[in-house]
């Protein structure tokens, strides 16, 4: 979404920011941040939560322009009912909550052991599988069952 600012004083200006997912539900508020940056591109992070999960964006200034956005997303391309889970809150697992009509979820920033960035992928009606979400450009092959192979893959997207 867009929110011009072209007609206010804007170098003094904080704002702070919500997500909705498509029941309604609204995350936590950020903290104000500053919608003006200096000449060079300053990042924040933003964190918010959602029924006990967190949730973090990067917000990016140049000049007049912030940019909010996620570096790990997730989309479901397989044709399969596979969703992204998250550890946290009450229980064990709990599906990532969509923000938007667009069928993007923002995949958690979990990490194992190793230090590893992990998704937990889960195919409807059964459990949830760990799978290292592979480097940008990379892919890692994910077995939701045993008769559903398919493949986690990252790409780089420029702002």
């Amino acid at each position: 979404a867009v929110l011009p600012v072209f007609d206010t004083v804007a170098e003094d200006l904080a704002l702070s920011l919500a997500l909705r997912d498509p029941d309604g539900a609204m995350t936590s508020w950020s903290m104000p941040l500053q919608a003006v940056g200096a000449t060079h591109s300053k990042e924040d992070v933003v964190e918010l939560t959602h029924h006990g999960m967190y949730i973090q964006l990067h917000a990016s200034r140049r000049g007049r322009e912030l940019v909010l956005y996620s570096p790990w997303w997730f989309v479901n391309s397989t044709g399969l009912s596979v969703r992204l889970m998250q550890p946290g809150g009450p229980g064990k697992m709990h599906p990532v909550r969509q923000f938007g009509a667009d069928g993007v979820y923002l995949l958690p920033q979990v990490r194992n052991d190793a230090g590893d960035g992990v998704a937990f992928l889960e195919l409807l009606g059964e459990a949830p599988v760990e799978a290292r979400v592979p480097d940008v450009g990379g892919a890692q092959a994910v077995l939701v069952t045993p008769l559903h192979a398919c493949c986690l893959r990252t790409e780089h997207v420029a702002l």
